[in-house]
């Protein structure tokens, strides 16, 4: 992988990407994960810097990054840990990609169904991910694909980030505000 994209990656203000992706905990029921999705995707993109990634929301790819001319898929596991208990990189991640709905008819992840970068964030850090890696490592399971990963194959970014204040945002009432006042 570039080390121009690395840095880049590494310049984020990824402590606020932390704090403000734990603070969603409101929105982890069924009905409203796919909001906690978004909204984790727009906390990347406002704090990702002044030439940072351009939210797109599309299949396959949630930003461009033009400094770069690269795609990047973003992978929020805000429920489980980069770092294990004496703050060590865990030695394996399971990442659930391409849930198709029920629709995945393929044996193999198709190279255009995956971006250039895979990005992922967790409650204490976050990682990168080649496009190559992510093919190499994906296992077909139930309608979509999982990226089963080593600690080798991936690209640590942040280091331990440790939150302290784990207050709610109240994304879900003000959603439903905004909604009640609309209506």
């Amino acid at each position: 992988m570039d080390e121009k994209i690395i840095k880049a990656f590494k310049k984020f203000d990824w402590n606020e990407i932390i704090t403000k992706g734990n603070k969603l905990e409101d929105l982890n029921d069924r009905q409203w994960r796919f909001m906690k999705g978004l909204i984790c995707e727009l906390i990347v993109e406002k704090y990702s810097g002044k030439n940072g990634m351009k939210y797109v929301g599309e299949d396959h790819k949630d930003y461009d990054w033009p400094k770069f001319n690269i795609s990047v898929e973003l992978k929020s596991g805000l429920s489980g840990s980069m770092y294990n208990k004496k703050g060590r990189l865990r030695s394996e991640f399971k990442v659930k990609f391409n849930n198709s709905n029920g629709t995945n008819n393929k044996e193999k992840l198709d190279p255009k169904d995956v971006a250039d970068i895979l990005l992922v964030i967790k409650n204490d850090g976050a990682f990168i991910v080649d496009k190559q890696t992510v093919i190499d490592r994906s296992v077909k399971g139930g309608d979509g694909f999982s990226v089963n990963l080593k600690s080798s194959d991936i690209v640590e970014i942040t280091g331990k980030v440790v939150v302290d204040n784990k207050d709610s945002l109240n994304f879900k009432k003000r959603i439903e505000n905004a909604i009640k006042e609309v209506i």
